[in-house]
């Protein structure tokens, strides 16, 4: 009885070592396991090889075109500015006395009175003419001052006898303190021999140092012989 008693005994330490050896087993395998994962280097990333392709070849690429350089703007000349003519005074026109008509038989004349300075003047001289008559020369003009006035057409009345005749009057353009002569017109005409009366009339239609004036009249008689 004593004996089967010792042989349990050491069956149970037997199982009780092999226990023990297979847990300090276990455990050694799991440490060893951890510091495994531990000490496990992480995947080293292979370099990228630098693969030249066709295209990157400088061997292969096509150079690019040169930049065609850019125009020099070429200045635009600034234009030469012309002087400004300057207008040319109009020359104030110099007093030419009326010439006396010719004469063999008289001469006279005679002129308006506005008592403005502006005056009809009638010059005239009386030559021989046929038997009965004579040839009168009539030199129409006008006295003025300072005066304006257009050409005005057929605005001149010469009357002689039971004759009128008629004629235009040129402009005049003066400025001036002293007093000039303009011709107006000139006439030649047959009368009967004696008295013979006659008549000027220009009709102006304006105003004259300060008063108006629809005509100028002159009247006078002229002595044909």
């Amino acid at each position: 009885m004593k004996k089967k008693g010792k042989i349990n005994e050491t069956k149970v330490y037997v199982a009780v070592l092999v226990i023990i050896f297979v847990a300090a087993i276990i455990i050694s395998v799991a440490r060893l396991g951890k510091d495994d994962a531990r000490q496990t280097p992480e995947p080293t990333t292979a370099p990228t090889a630098d693969v030249n392709t066709p295209d990157d070849d400088p061997a292969n690429t096509t150079p690019e075109p040169e930049a065609s350089p850019e125009p020099t703007p070429t200045p635009t000349p600034r234009p030469t500015l012309a002087p400004t003519p300057q207008p040319t005074p109009t020359p104030q026109p110099t007093p030419t006395p009326t010439p006396p008509p010719a004469s063999d038989l008289g001469t006279g004349s005679f002129s308006s009175a506005t008592g403005v300075g502006l005056d009809l003047v009638v010059d005239w001289a009386a030559g021989a003419a046929a038997e009965g008559s004579s040839s009168v020369t009539f030199v129409i003009s006008l006295n003025s001052y300072s005066l304006y006035t257009d050409a005005l057409p057929g605005a001149l009345t010469l009357t002689v006898g039971s004759e009128t005749y008629n004629f235009d009057t040129p402009s005049v353009a003066y400025d001036g303190h002293t007093q000039i002569n303009t011709p107006f017109a000139t006439k030649t005409v047959t009368v009967p021999a004696g008295d013979v009366s006659v008549k000027a009339e220009w009709y102006y239609r304006g105003s004259y140092s300060g008063a108006y004036l629809e005509s100028i009249t002159a009247t006078g008689t002229v002595n044909a012989g």
